[in-house]
């Protein structure tokens, strides 16, 4: 059990009320993100324009960027298939392919995109699992947060997380197409609540993919070491400020976070 842990910001209990202001037709669509706030084009929360504001366009940079890991390479064997790139237990039974890539721990890109690459969640214990680190994809639970939302998936008859630390953000579901009545949903009253970026009718949204999110732009997270019996040694790397911020750089999350500054990070064994 990872120790003490800094709370999820106060803003992760959210609002899934949507902005005032009616659906429009297409003469009258917003041409700006500060138009759309407002007149609430086509009844988006105001977290949608404030994603695509700030770090939406980090996410959108996945589908094109260079393989960083081996991991990656990897995972690239569930491109343009959402539920194998996602969930290792939909390869079960399958043939033609290796026990690495039967075991990749992947996630689907999203953003209207189907390419498939490393979990970013998997191991990230640096303080960087958060939404707008992850462009939406980690969240960090400890605590109450963690006991209450254990809670919430036993309710619905879900497995119930491990351990504290970093894991997929709940509302994310990259690759599964439009999925509006889905997506609110997979909130849990009195944690987080998941709202659907509409695109169509908004020209701020359109095209952008932007999908189910929570309705807070930012989250909270801490350090943690990684010490998962999995994890191979030789890939942990410890801040050297803070020397139980750790991560695996088996994952490209971590690799590209001890590359951007690897002054700051050193081999913890």
């Amino acid at each position: 059990m990872i120790g003490k842990m800094l709370v999820l910001v106060a803003a992760l209990v959210g609002s899934s009320s949507a902005q005032d202001g009616g659906l429009r037709g297409e003469e009258a669509m917003a041409t700006t993100a500060g138009e759309a706030r407002q007149l609430g084009a086509p009844k988006n929360h105001a977290v949608c324009y404030t994603i695509v504001d700030t770090w939406w366009g980090t996410r959108e940079a996945q589908k094109t960027r260079a393989s960083i890991t081996n991991t990656d390479d990897l995972c690239a064997a569930w491109d343009d298939q959402p539920e194998l790139c996602n969930k290792i237990s939909a390869r079960a039974g399958l043939t033609g392919y290796t026990a690495e890539q039967l075991g990749a721990l992947c996630s689907t890109v999203g953003a209207h995109d189907k390419r498939c690459l490393a979990n970013p969640c998997n191991n990230l214990n640096t303080g960087d699992c958060t939404i707008q680190a992850t462009q939406g994809q980690c969240t960090w639970w400890w605590g109450k947060n963690f006991t209450d939302y254990n809670a919430f998936l036993v309710s619905k008859g879900l497995t119930p997380l491990p351990v504290h630390g970093c894991y997929r953000n709940p509302c994310n579901m990259p690759g599964y197409g439009k999925q509006q009545d889905a997506c609110p949903l997979r909130s849990a009253e009195g944690l987080f609540t998941c709202t659907w970026c509409q695109g169509a009718g908004d020209k701020v949204l359109l095209g952008r993919g932007v999908g189910c999110q929570m309705t807070v732009p930012t989250t909270g997270a801490n350090c943690a070491p990684v010490n998962s019996p999995n994890v191979q040694k030789s890939t942990i790397m410890q801040s050297i400020a803070k020397s139980s911020c750790q991560c695996s750089t088996k994952y490209s999350a971590c690799a590209q976070i001890v590359n951007d500054s690897r002054a700051a990070f050193k081999f913890r064994y």
